[in-house]
C-alpha cells in the first residue's frame, strides 16, 4: 500500500499544481480582456466625441456636438429596444466598462473650473455678485419646481404609475493600492518640483504631475468620506479643494 499511496498523492500533486496554474493563467487572461475592451469601447467613445466636433466646426454647425451624439445615442437605444431588445441590451453591455471608467473618474472633469472660480468672481462687485446668486438660486428652484410639476402633470394625464428605476452597475470604490500609488506619485513630483522648478522646460510643466496626483488623492479621500459626511464635503469639493492647497504650497515653495 505503501508506493501506491506515494503514487496517489503525487498525481494529487501534480493535479493540484495544474489546476492552480490553469486558474492562474485564466485570470491574467480575463485581466487583459478587460483591459482591452475597457481601451476599446473608451476609445471609440472618444474617437466619435472628436468626429463630431471635427464635423460641426467644418460645417460651422453652433449647437454642440456633443448634446447632439447624446440625442443620436439615446434614439439608436430606443429604437433597438423597441425592435430588437438584445441587440440593444448587447450594445449596452459592450460600452458598460468605459461607462463605468467615466463615472468613477467623471467629477475631476468638473474640478478646473471649480479651482480657477476664486479668481473668476474675484474682480466682481458685491452687488453684482449678490445678484448674480439670487439668479442662479431662484433659477434653479424655479427649474426644479417646473419639472416636478410637469412630470407630475404628464403622469396625471397619461394615468401611469411611478415604478422603480432598474438597478445599474457602480464603479468599484478606489483600493488603497491606488490610495498609495497615487501618495508616491505625490510625493516624488513634489519633491522633484522642489529641487528642479524647470526641469521639464517651464514651470508649470514641472508641476502638472504634482498638481494631479495632489487632485487625484483629493477626490479619493473624499469618496471614501461617510455617506453623511458627503454631504457636508462632497468629493468634488474635497477635489477641488486639495487642488487649490496644492496649487497654493507650489506657489509658496517657488
Amino acid at each position: 500500500m505503501g508506493p501506491e499511496k506515494t503514487c496517489s498523492d503525487r498525481t494529487l500533486l501534480v493535479k493540484s499544481a495544474g489546476a492552480e496554474s490553469g486558474g492562474t493563467s485564466t485570470t491574467v487572461s480575463q485581466k487583459a480582456f478587460g483591459v482591452l475592451h475597457l481601451v476599446v469601447s473608451l476609445g471609440i467613445i472618444l474617437a466619435m466625441d472628436k468626429f463630431l466636433k471635427k464635423a460641426f466646426v467644418a460645417a460651422a454647425i453652433k449647437f454642440p456636438s456633443a448634446l447632439f451624439g447624446m440625442f443620436c445615442i439615446f434614439s439608436v437605444l430606443m429604437i433597438l429596444d423597441s425592435t430588437v431588445s438584445a441587440a440593444a441590451s448587447g450594445l449596452m453591455s459592450f460600452f458598460e466598462p468605459a461607462l463605468l471608467f467615466i463615472q468613477r473618474w467623471l467629477p475631476l472633469f468638473y474640478v478646473p473650473s471649480l479651482v480657477v472660480l476664486p479668481l473668476a468672481v474675484k474682480d466682481i462687485p458685491a452687488a453684482s455678485g449678490l445678484k448674480i446668486c439670487l439668479i442662479l438660486v431662484g433659477g434653479w428652484l424655479a427649474s426644479l419646481s417646473v419639472a416636478g410639476y410637469t412630470a407630475i402633470a404628464v403622469r396625471k394625464l397619461v394615468k401611469t404609475e411611478m415604478t422603480d428605476a432598474e438597478p445599474m452597475a457602480k464603479p468599484s470604490p478606489f483600493s488603497s493600492l491606488e490610495l498609495w500609488t497615487w501618495s508616491g506619485i505625490f510625493v516624488i513630483s513634489f519633491i522633484s518640483a522642489f529641487l528642479y522648478p524647470t526641469a521639464l522646460g517651464t514651470n508649470a510643466r514641472t508641476c502638472l504631475l504634482f498638481l494631479l496626483a495632489a487632485t487625484v488623492i483629493g477626490y479619493m479621500v473624499g469618496s471614501g468620506l461617510p455617506s453623511g459626511l458627503k454631504k457636508i464635503f462632497h468629493p468634488i469639493i474635497c477635489c477641488a479643494l486639495s487642488a487649490d492647497l496644492a496649487a497654493f504650497a507650489q506657489q509658496n515653495t517657488r
